[in-house]
């Protein structure tokens, strides 16, 4: 992809942020997090559908007939993903040591301090 397009993309997404309604934002981050978390195990072979990931994350339902290793497959990528979000947002580097800290975190109910 050309950088230079999306990083003009990218700027003018940043100047016209502040007039998008915060509900639309946080409607447009759920969704793009069910999609990426979708999209992104269903490379590695999950089959669950978009819908069926929608419902274990947004509504922490379990999926009849899947396996529980898709079911916490999706469960911990969306986990994962809050957690490198969360990272970049406090200007903490994504090298090593945030890697390791994503593959403890799975086992842990709180997340570590970026």
């Amino acid at each position: 992809m050309n950088y230079a397009m999306l990083y003009d993309k990218k700027e003018r997404l940043a100047k016209s942020r502040d007039s998008i309604q915060p509900e639309v934002l946080e409607s447009f981050e759920r969704s793009f997090n069910v999609e990426y978390a979708h999209n992104s195990t269903a490379i590695e072979g999950n089959t669950l559908t978009l819908i069926q990931t929608k419902a274990i994350l947004e509504e922490g339902l379990s999926v009849g007939g899947k396996t529980l290793r898709e079911i916490y497959e999706v469960a911990n990528h969306a986990k994962a993903f809050a957690f490198t979000k969360k990272c970049v947002a406090e200007g903490r580097p994504l090298d090593e040591a945030t890697a390791k800290d994503i593959h403890a975190w799975m086992a842990m109910e709180e997340p570590p301090v970026c």
